[in-house]
């Protein structure tokens, strides 16, 4: 398992006998090269994603995985409101950067044939 400084936490790896592993999906094949290393690709824990809590530890052995979660404080909470309101800004800008590079493809003159 993998915990960055922002509290997200990423599992990869088995997710049988209490582990918080990835499984492979049902539908694929264990001899199969690719979905043996989608297991060992990390994936986001979306369930430990909070607006008012935080994963502070993690801890693991062969059998079992743990972590802890904790509120934020409220320092910790105004700055991840300011962190979310960048994100979005700027995912809105890049929407109106993309939508006036269309604009501008679609006004510009299909060029000659010869």
């Amino acid at each position: 398992m993998l915990l960055t400084k922002r509290g997200h936490l990423y599992s990869y790896g088995r997710g049988d006998y209490g582990r918080l592993g990835l499984r492979p999906s049902a539908s694929s094949s264990l001899s199969s090269p690719s979905s043996s290393l989608d297991s060992f690709r990390p994936k986001l824990v979306a369930s430990l994603m909070m607006a008012t809590a935080r994963v502070r530890c993690v801890k693991s052995g062969g059998a079992h995985s743990a972590c802890i979660v904790e509120p934020l404080t409220e320092e910790e909470k105004a700055h991840a409101q300011q962190e979310e309101k960048q994100q979005r800004l700027q995912e809105q800008q890049q929407q109106q950067q993309q939508q006036q590079q269309q604009k501008q493809e679609q006004q510009q003159p299909p060029p000659l044939s010869p």
